[in-house]
């Protein structure tokens, strides 16, 4: 038994430990169709290991035709953007090598920027503690798709700005600022619990940026939930491209029902006043 009980740890220790590498991930869902020139974002850890390094481990290949051109620019100390341009109709795929996973990508010529002004629609502090590292950070969800995003964050009236690739996982939109499990920290916790200003900016993938919009105009972690999960905290979208403020237009058959239900009850409550007079009536009669 006791040999089991230490085998069972050391394998708990070992998982923890792998569970607990660099962190790395692409700022754009798989399978998301992109224009055939612009930019991605990449965060990637082992980036802050080496401050000459300018490109992150991945790999890009082409597949459905003539191939494209990629070129890899550190921004950040973790991020790096690729920027590439291919045929209409290709499929670029981005492996990313820490944690084996790819990211496919349609080159389209319909693709053009949202008329919609993104918007944030839920955020939350995330805290949790493993063995070998802990995370701090204010998770903010999306209503749209976009490359990174551009964060300014103003404490005791010094700003100072980020670059930063969101976490995606299926309709889930979400940037992560504060300490990264496993990894590095932009805006301090320390800062996120006394608060400051936080203002947001949607980089798209053809470059352009426009503000987000529903953050107040200050933040501090002891005024919102806090929960463990990280992006399982998220709102699951219907659609990431039906998002929940969007008004859904009535059907004419909706007015129709209820302008019905309206004159019924208007008739029913009519027909008892009515029936209550006639009855008072014939009381006092019989009197």
């Amino acid at each position: 038994m006791y040999l089991i009980g230490l085998l069972g740890s050391l394998l708990a220790v070992s998982e923890a430990r792998a569970d607990c590498g660099f962190p790395q991930w692409m700022g754009t869902a798989d399978g998301t169709a992109v224009p055939s020139r612009g930019s991605l974002y990449i965060y990637d850890e082992s980036l802050s290991l080496d401050d000459h390094a300018a490109q992150p481990r991945a790999e890009v290949t082409w597949s459905g035709g003539e191939q494209g051109s990629v070129r890899f620019t550190r921004v950040e100390d973790a991020v790096a953007r690729l920027d590439y341009e291919g045929p209409v109709g290709a499929t670029m795929t981005v492996a990313l090598r820490q944690w084996d996973e790819t990211f496919a990508y349609q080159l389209v010529d319909w693709w053009k920027p949202s008329e919609i002004q993104p918007r944030v629609v839920h955020y939350w502090h995330n805290t949790d503690e493993w063995t070998c590292s802990w995370a701090d950070s204010l998770m903010i969800q999306l209503d749209q798709r976009v490359a990174a995003v551009r964060a300014r964050w103003t404490y005791n009236q010094r700003a100072v700005e980020w670059t930063l690739p969101p976490r995606t996982q299926g309709s889930k939109v979400v940037v992560e600022l504060g300490k990264v499990n496993c990894g590095g920290a932009t805006i301090p916790p320390e800062q996120l619990v006394e608060g400051g200003e936080l203002e947001l900016v949607a980089i798209r993938f053809d470059g352009s940026q426009i503000p987000i919009t529903g953050l107040p105009k200050r933040i501090s972690t002891t005024m919102i939930g806090k929960s463990s999960v990280g992006l399982g905290s998220a709102l699951t979208l219907v659609s990431i491209d039906d998002a929940p403020r969007m008004k859904r237009r009535s059907r004419p058959g909706q007015w129709i029902g209820f302008v019905a239900l309206t004159l019924l009850g208007a008739g029913l409550l009519i027909g008892w006043r009515l029936a209550g007079r006639s009855a008072n009536g014939c009381s006092q009669a019989l009197r």
